[in-house]
């Protein structure tokens, strides 16, 4: 009896170890600063690339990536980013930045924006915002989600996420 509790053992152990190699394979990866994060970011947007945005940022949200490729898809078409500048890229806490970027869009809108930039398991990932403004191009606030409330699973796999060192 004693062999068979250490080969199931020993299976479990398998099974485990194989399922956080599984999950570690399957997190987006991220950069290895903030500001490489929020470069890729912004980069990706200058050059119409929906994939490589989303790739580069997280979405508080939690909305899938799918349905970001389409939104960016869909905001680029009708958008141009002519360029950006990050002015400050200031430290919360050791998993935490805040970065100040100032954008500027083919209209000539021009405004400063706040972004998070999170370390997350695979390194420095942005969290996409959508903010509210003034006519004026002024930041009065976050938008807040456009989807609604995340799903029972978005919201487990945050949970498992925030637990992980």
């Amino acid at each position: 009896m004693s062999r068979k509790k250490g080969i199931l053992v020993s299976i479990f152990a398998l099974l485990v170890v194989g399922g956080w190699i599984l999950y570690i394979q399957l997190q987006p990866k991220g950069y290895a600063t903030p500001t490489y994060a929020t470069d890729a970011f912004f980069g990706a947007v200058m050059r119409k690339d929906a994939g490589a945005a989303v790739q580069a940022s997280d979405d508080p949200c939690g909305m899938m990536a799918e349905q970001r490729i389409k939104e960016f898809q869909e905001g680029l078409r009708h958008e141009t980013l002519l360029q950006y500048t990050i002015l400050s890229n200031t430290e919360i806490n050791p998993d935490w930045n805040e970065v100040w970027v100032e954008i500027e869009f083919d209209d000539g809108r021009k405004g400063k924006y706040p972004y998070m930039v999170e370390r997350e398991m695979g390194g420095w990932r942005l969290q996409f915002e959508r903010f509210s403004m003034d006519q004026n191009g002024n930041v009065t606030g976050k938008a807040g989600c456009v989807m609604g409330e995340p799903s029972f699973t978005d919201k487990l796999v945050r949970k498992v996420r925030s637990l992980i060192p």
